[in-house]
């Protein structure tokens, strides 16, 4: 049954908001949610809302697809941007050459964010997932990878 009240919105994106790391473009799924519980919202149950409710709680029930990271191979660190969410993902390649998920990270923008150029947006995104992750990027080689052209070349 989906929340009724702001407060029960607020629980569930609170439970879900503790996996965050283990569902991809969390942020940007959860955004009709979140939405619903500002102050000067009108608490109102829309398709909308309840497509975000079903994909996160589907995020929740599904097989995690997170590998362990293997410190002996190096990491790729993919961003993307839309136009009010950031994410990012680090992945590792296995001796078959599949690329394996080892964390995600994803965050709404603010309204100062929201005016940033896609190039702008994925840069926060590789900020947010080796903020994240720091620990993870000690003395390490990465990749970084992000999916507008004006970054090709660029070194991070």
């Amino acid at each position: 049954m989906p929340p009724q009240t702001k407060k029960q919105v607020r629980s569930f994106l609170g439970l879900t908001g503790f996996y965050r790391k283990f569902i991809p473009n969390y942020s940007k799924k959860a955004i009709p949610l979140t939405n619903l519980t500002k102050e000067t919202s009108k608490f109102t149950w829309s398709e909308k809302e309840q497509l975000a409710f079903d994909s996160l709680k589907n995020c929740l029930i599904s097989e995690p697809c997170l590998s362990l990271p293997d410190f002996s191979k190096p990491f790729a660190l993919c961003s993307d941007a839309s136009k009010f969410s950031l994410g990012a993902v680090l992945i590792q390649e296995d001796d078959t050459g599949f690329q394996h998920p080892v964390a995600f990270a994803s965050r709404k923008l603010d309204s100062t964010e929201i005016k940033y150029s896609v190039c702008e947006k994925q840069a926060l995104g590789i900020l947010l997932l080796s903020h994240t992750l720091k620990i993870i990027f000690m003395d390490q080689n990465l990749l970084s990878t992000v999916t507008n052209k004006a970054y090709r070349g660029l070194k991070l």
